[in-house]
């Protein structure tokens, strides 16, 4: 979708969304969790709340809680990722 002729894209796809993307750098992302987790953001019983259940999601190894998802991923070692893909 464009704006007027030459004016370029009328919506830019850095804009937050409804699904929830939010532009930003791995060094922004990884300051986030670092504070999410670290209880500097939302006390450390709300977020251990929202890990509290991981509800299984579409695809084996992908997971849901409040707010937040775990994604499996098979490497050794194992890991797992935390994140939200938006969905």
């Amino acid at each position: 979708m464009t704006g007027q002729a030459g004016a370029g894209p009328a919506i830019k796809p850095g804009w937050p969304g409804a699904a929830g993307p939010i532009a930003g750098s791995a060094k922004d992302m990884a300051r986030f969790w670092a504070a999410l987790l670290g209880g500097k953001l939302l006390k450390p019983a709300t977020v251990s709340e929202m890990f509290g259940t991981l509800y299984p999601m579409f695809d084996a190894g992908q997971y849901y809680g409040l707010g937040v998802m775990a994604i499996d991923v098979p490497s050794s070692p194992a890991q797992t990722w935390i994140g939200h893909f938006g969905g």
